[in-house]
């Protein structure tokens, strides 16, 4: 018996859909979406959520860049701590 490509097993029709289909919750940013996060997080860093009623915003390449340098600090400091 043939198994399916891993592909398949992720596809749109299992109600799954990628990252990738997904668009920056940033107000004003409509590029394509690569990590989420809570959308309180986001906002403690100072980016503003186009969508305030969504727990979790998906954050562009750029975005996320901005997300993490502002986090810095506070990353280091829980990281510390394990």
């Amino acid at each position: 018996m043939p198994m399916e490509p891993l592909e398949n097993l992720f596809s749109s029709s299992f109600g799954l859909g990628t990252m990738a289909e997904d668009k920056c919750g940033v107000a004003g940013c409509s590029e394509p979406a690569v990590k989420s996060y809570s959308r309180e997080a986001v906002e403690k860093a100072g980016l503003k959520a186009a969508d305030e009623k969504n727990k979790r915003m998906q954050l562009c390449k750029e975005h996320n860049k901005q997300y993490k340098k502002v986090t810095k600090d506070e990353r280091k400091l829980e990281n510390l701590g394990r």
